[in-house]
């Protein structure tokens, strides 16, 4: 997982970055509240440990 964290230094990650303040990622953030996002978080949480 220590790639992962390396690549979030990349632009291309910057530019993932940027894209939450855009109303589409809103939308995704606000699905993180539906039981499908937070089973997908708790996935991700998981894999970043």
């Amino acid at each position: 997982m220590t790639n992962i964290e390396t690549a979030y230094e990349t632009p291309f990650m910057t530019n993932i970055e940027t894209a939450y303040e855009t109303p589409f990622m809103t939308n995704i953030e606000t699905a993180v509240e539906t039981p499908f996002g937070t089973f997908s978080r708790t996935i991700s949480e998981t894999a970043i440990e």
